[in-house]
């Protein structure tokens, strides 16, 4: 195991344990033998590192004391903070990873239960301005038990596999930092079968994919899920038991995994709904590694998502599928493909049946919208005449009724006068008879 992070001035900074010397790191640029520099000759093979917003490497480790050390700014100024301290070997604290959410540093780990003595995923927040007490997600299996994590959005995912009496659980964990609160935890999978690995990969487009690797009647299965369903696709299964992880890049959402000293692959299609058969990597080596990949840089992540990548040594760090398509100077000390770069551009957007359908698709709801625009510019200039023609009916009937009720008035007078005179006529006929 170990550190390829990506910094900003295109060199890469390898951190490795190396036996003897400790933990030591090394700096790549076009020049791909540099000289080794070493951080902690006491240290442990147990170790994490992250990058912060300001860009500074901080790596955390355990040393032979069993005490779990962090050093703040890896270039300058070394700062040495002990976190935890376990010389009696209560906790046997074990498979670090921290990652940094809005300048707050996140560190999780496997330790062992004080009283109960079972393994439990931690969560411990050791940022200066918010510090919280280590508590457990759950309940593991053993020490060592795989979980992933990805942060997105200023919210930490964690997919790991917990243990409940005889029963195994997959579950999807969420912190949201803007309230320094996790969300519910979500169960994607349950089984009597034993789940011994776990990946999880948030895509561009917002999907989550998962791989989980299942034991079961001597085979070791590899599956996979999108967005939380519990619908799986089962993509592969041998007799050995397989670590897969993804890498997004440019597009291509690939799943390798380590079998046998042997490097092996599958390309999804289709949104994940289709993928290639297994095939082995152009990479090939009898001494494969596993880098922990780390690109803090924002505009790598539209294109290039990936925690995890089997890879060599040789003498500089190769990556695994992101060697043969590197189109983005992804290693110094290779020159960038950009035949491939130019042609797959040109393929996106030229010859891609689905990006010519997107493109036909756009166009239809475009024109669309122009003729729903110009039939409601004409609904608005219909109802416009119709509300001028109505309030010239309503004034012009506001005037026929005001000149009936004069014409009703008249006649109700002059019947009035009429009938006034009628009688004045009768009474002096009367007076006359009498």
């Amino acid at each position: 195991m170990a550190y390829l992070i990506r910094n900003e001035d295109n060199t890469l900074c390898l951190i490795d344990h190396i036996s003897r010397n400790g933990l030591c790191y090394r700096i790549f640029t076009e020049n791909p033998n540099p000289r080794t520099i070493s951080i902690a000759n006491n240290s442990l093979d147990e170790y994490t590192a992250t990058i912060d917003e300001q860009q500074n490497i901080h790596v955390i480790y355990k040393n032979t004391k069993q005490q779990i050390i962090h050093i703040k700014s890896l270039f300058s100024n070394i700062q040495e903070d002990i976190i935890l301290d376990d010389r009696k070997k209560q906790y046997q604290i074990c498979n670090l990873y921290a990652c940094f959410v809005k300048n707050e540093l996140h560190l999780f780990y496997n330790a062992l239960h004080p009283k109960t003595n079972k393994s439990e995923l931690i969560h411990h927040c050791i940022s200066s301005s918010h510090q919280s007490v280590p508590h457990a997600l759950g309940t593991v299996p053993i020490l060592g038990t795989s979980y992933s994590c990805y942060v997105h959005q200023n919210k930490i995912y964690i997919l790991s596999i917990f243990k409940k009496e005889q029963q195994y659980f997959l579950q999807l964990h969420i912190y949201d930092s803007s309230i320094q609160e996790w969300q519910p935890p979500k169960i994607l999978i349950q089984s009597s079968f034993p789940l011994i690995h776990c990946h999880l990969l948030l895509h561009p487009s917002g999907s989550i994919y998962i791989l989980y690797v299942q034991e079961k009647y001597g085979q070791y299965q590899l599956y996979s899920l999108q967005n939380q369903n519990t619908h799986t696709q089962l993509l592969y299964s041998c007799a050995y038991a397989i670590k897969p992880f993804f890498i997004y890049y440019r597009e291509g959402l690939w799943v390798h995994w380590l079998e046998q000293n042997t490097c092996k692959m599958i390309l999804f299609f289709n949104e994940g709904k289709a993928f290639s058969t297994p095939q082995k990597t152009s990479l090939q080596d009898s001494s494969f590694t596993l880098f922990h990949y780390i690109h803090p840089l924002q505009h790598l992540k539209k294109w290039l998502r990936c925690n995890e990548v089997y890879g060599v040594f040789s003498p500089h760090p190769i990556c695994c599928i992101l060697a043969q398509l590197d189109m983005d100077h992804l290693h110094p000390y290779i020159a960038p493909n950009k035949e491939l770069k130019l042609y797959l551009s040109q393929y996106t957007f030229t010859n891609n049946p689905k990006a010519n359908l997107e493109n036909e698709e756009f166009k239809n709801i475009k024109d669309e919208n122009e003729q729903l625009k110009e039939m409601q510019e004409n609904i608005t200039k219909q109802y416009n005449e119709l509300y001028h023609f109505a309030k010239q009916l309503q004034q012009e009937g506001r005037k026929w009724r005001d000149r009936y009720y004069a014409s009703q008035q008249t006649q109700q007078m002059e019947l009035r006068k009429e009938k006034i005179q009628e009688n004045k006529k009768n009474k002096t006929e009367k007076i006359k008879e009498k």
